[in-house]
């Protein structure tokens, strides 16, 4: 018999060897991609979830109406429990409502981030300040941002509170700063104002016609007869017929100041702190200290706003015709699209609800408000 090697023997004792390991590493292989294809589909469950209890809650939500407007993210989320069960998961989440979802097995959790609006702005307000008129007269502090007009959207802190609003740095809702016509623009300093004014585009952030009262005349943005013609007319139809004859002056959501307001009957009336809702400035003067705000609108036909000290501001939108800001304080104009909304809401003006932010999103709600900032 011929002598074997077994040369045959290690070359196929080899081949499976490596059959083996080629085989262990794609069961490896398909046990991964089996545990990442259940982990996608768990998170696609929550995310879905999610997004079917934000349409539950949303719809819920529209059907309130004008009275959603009225109540706090808490008594809204209590309110909606009662209404539609405990079966979603909605909670305040730094202003948001946040809707949770998860999957069956609870172990992906997804969320949808809800910015409800009151309003789709029926009140238009194309600046944080315009006025119409020669006896427009607008005195900005001596600093910025204490004491000048933002066009950038600003948000609407809940509660009483006064302090200042933040801006929304993503807003798709930012506009000019000013917009003046034939009027006045001041400064306590003495110098030339419109570095205390800004807003979008920013290189074009107002809009001042004829005259502005500083050691030089600007006029930056451009503005044809037709623009004119339309805000002129809008102006009229706001502080005539909807401001002074359209509005319930009893209502909690009204502040009416005339030549009679106040309580000495002199057209003076001192505001204290927080007020929500529309301003009706109609030849009185309306008063503002520091600790004092306003989150709406203010429709002014005439008549002073006076800020003799302190950092008062008002967060929303100034509109109007012939009347005057002034004061020794540091008054500041906010633009905010969901304080004009809400005060549109307020008063009747409501174009129904709606959602100006609808977001997946995924992780630590505790990191929302760094994300944010």
């Amino acid at each position: 018999m011929k002598k074997q090697s077994g040369a045959a023997l290690i070359v196929v004792l080899s081949l499976l060897t490596i059959s083996l390991m080629v085989g262990l590493s794609s069961i490896q292989s398909s046990q991964i991609d089996e545990r990442l294809a259940g982990n996608y589909r768990a998170q696609a469950d929550a995310q879905m979830r999610a997004e079917e209890s934000a349409s539950v809650f949303y719809s819920w939500a529209s059907g309130l109406g004008d009275s959603f407007c009225s109540l706090s993210a808490a008594d809204a989320i209590r309110d909606f429990y009662n209404d539609v069960g405990g079966e979603h998961s909605v909670k305040d989440s730094n202003g948001y409502f946040s809707v949770q979802g998860k999957s069956p097995d609870g172990l992906s959790v997804a969320y949808v981030l809800l910015d409800l609006q009151c309003g789709g702005g029926a009140i238009n307000a194309r600046a944080a300040y315009a006025c119409v008129g020669e006896g427009c007269l607008m005195t900005l502090g001596a600093s910025f941002p204490k004491g000048g007009i933002s066009g950038m959207d600003h948000e609407m802190p809940s509660g009483n509170s006064c302090s200042d609003p933040g801006v929304i740095d993503e807003s798709p809702n930012h506009t000019l700063g000013a917009i003046v016509v034939n009027g006045f623009v001041d400064s306590q300093s003495g110098r030339n104002p419109l570095g205390n004014i800004e807003g979008m585009p920013k290189d074009s952030a107002y809009v001042i016609y004829d005259e502005i009262k500083s050691s030089r005349n600007v006029n930056s943005g451009f503005f044809d007869s037709d623009d004119y013609d339309d805000i002129k007319s809008y102006h009229d139809y706001l502080l005539n017929d909807f401001a002074v004859n359209g509005l319930n002056r009893e209502s909690s959501n009204v502040l009416y100041v005339g030549p009679d307001s106040g309580p000495k009957g002199d057209g003076v009336v001192k505001l204290n702190g927080r007020f929500d809702g529309v301003v009706v400035l109609d030849g009185g003067t309306l008063e503002m200290r520091g600790g004092d705000c306003i989150y709406g609108v203010v429709l002014a036909r005439s008549g002073s706003i006076l800020d003799p000290g302190g950092n008062a501001f008002i967060a929303g939108a100034v509109i109007g015709q012939d009347f005057v800001v002034d004061g020794n304080g540091r008054p500041n104009i906010y633009y905010s699209s969901k304080a004009v909304g809400e005060a549109s809401s307020r008063v009747g003006l409501s174009d129904g609800l709606q959602a100006v932010r609808w977001e997946d999103f995924v992780g630590d709600l505790g990191l929302l408000g760094e994300l944010d900032g």
